[in-house]
């Protein structure tokens, strides 16, 4: 129950309109669903000079009358109680007077919302990509009372983020809904819009989630002070070539991984990894290829494998345990060098000649007996 009291101004005249009776309205209001009651009202009256005797006079409040004789000088008049319906949000409704002698106006009551917010806010992190982080949203209730379209929101935040500030430190995506007290979305820079001083989601990304859910009637929230990592982007390439090694029999692979460029992340230091196999063999354990760096920094390594096998090699980035997807390339290792003397000093033959038919003819292909089965030695 609240108080109101509004001054109304001239409410009748005593004989005369020069001799105006002025009043000040007051009394409470209750609510009860939809329905106001304003009760416990009266009017406190103030007399013209030398009023005397009585007249019959009627006030009329939101279409309720109260008839009665009054007599001069009389200090209050009490008025009969008045209901009106208004809507689930209203806190507030203006109220139309009117009297016997002509007079009428209006004075504003305020009273409690009747709708209910909603409650039960609750977020849940389920995983992400290089550039996407998928989110659940939920509210055990919508509450009651309210008009439009409920609005539930996955929000994404930076990791720097506390209980007080990730409303001014996320991106958010919203996923309106009717009846629907659960929302799973995945948030992107594309289907989402920054909040002042909002983060940009990109690889090797580290952030917090939050949710929002509000109706007309209010709003319900949470926030998880939990840190979570995106994994780096795509590498940006990854090259690999073979060449002759000391050991016989053997070549050496060259390999070069580059990761994705400052566009698509964060500037932190990342472990770049790889492993191979050759011909039908197994997969090597994943190893380390230089040091820890930005993403985009280029790593070097080298292996050796036997002449004349397909190379299959796989590369990635981890940041925070959490893992690239994997580039995948293949290679030829090449053929085994021959050697020959050229003025008694052993040299490489790049172009081995054979007669055919009386004439000098490049061998591309030189083939041998290895533990009895033919190789290719050139």
């Amino acid at each position: 129950m609240a108080a109101f009291s509004a001054n109304l101004g001239t409410v009748w005249y005593w004989g005369s309109p020069s001799y105006p009776v002025s009043a000040t309205i007051s009394g409470n209001t209750s609510r009860s669903g939809n329905t106001v009651t304003l009760s416990g009202m009266s009017l406190s009256l103030s007399w013209p000079p030398y009023a005397s005797g009585s007249w019959a006079v009627s006030f009329t409040v939101n279409g309720t009358t109260t008839s009665a004789t009054l007599a001069a000088n009389t200090p209050t008049f009490g008025l009969n109680n008045t209901s009106l319906t208004v809507g689930a949000t209203a806190t507030s409704a203006s109220i139309g007077w009117s009297s016997s002698d002509g007079y009428s106006g209006s004075f504003t009551v305020t009273f409690p919302s009747g709708a209910t917010p909603p409650s039960g806010g609750s977020v849940t992190y389920n995983s992400c990509t290089w550039d996407s982080i998928n989110i659940t949203s939920s509210v055990s209730s919508w509450g009651s009372g309210y008009s439009g379209t409920p609005n539930l929101e996955q929000i994404v935040c930076d990791s720097a983020a506390t209980s007080s500030t990730w409303e001014s430190l996320g991106r958010q995506a919203k996923a309106n809904a009717t009846t629907s007290t659960t929302s799973t979305q995945s948030v992107t820079a594309s289907n989402s819009t920054a909040y002042s001083g909002g983060v940009t989601i990109k690889g090797c990304m580290s952030f917090k989630v939050a949710m929002w859910g509000s109706t007309s009637a209010g709003n319900t929230s949470a926030f998880s002070n939990t840190v979570h990592y995106t994994p780096p982007a795509p590498l940006s390439s990854v090259t690999a070539t073979a060449s002759p090694s000391s050991t016989p029999g053997m070549s050496t692979v060259s390999l070069t991984i580059t990761g994705g460029n400052s566009t698509n992340n964060y500037n932190v230091n990342v472990v770049t990894q790889y492993r191979y196999k050759y011909g039908t063999g197994s997969w090597g354990a994943w190893t380390t290829a230089g040091s820890q760096g930005s993403p985009w920094s280029s790593r070097s390594a080298t292996f050796s494998v036997p002449y004349n096998s397909a190379v299959y090699i796989e590369a990635r980035q981890m940041y925070q345990s959490q893992y690239s997807e994997v580039t995948s390339i293949s290679i030829n290792s090449g053929s085994a060098p021959l050697y020959g003397s050229v003025n008694n000093v052993a040299r490489r033959i790049t172009k081995l000649y054979g007669s055919v038919n009386g004439e000098s003819r490049e061998i591309v292909k030189l083939y041998g007996s290895v533990n009895g089965v033919a190789k290719r030695i050139f």
